[in-house]
């Protein structure tokens, strides 16, 4: 009873935690290539 009462905000916050980060690592992802997306599109414009 009281490792399920503890386990559910542990499985909880892990599961947020996990979501942040999947977040911030494909913001990132997208960081990265917007340069070179900001290129293409300028060298295809000309």
């Amino acid at each position: 009873m009281t490792l399920s009462r503890i386990g559910c905000p542990i499985l909880f916050l892990v599961s947020y935690v996990l979501d942040l980060f999947s977040n911030i690592v494909s913001f990132v992802f997208w960081l990265q290539f917007l340069p070179i997306g900001l290129i293409l599109a300028l060298n295809f414009r000309l």
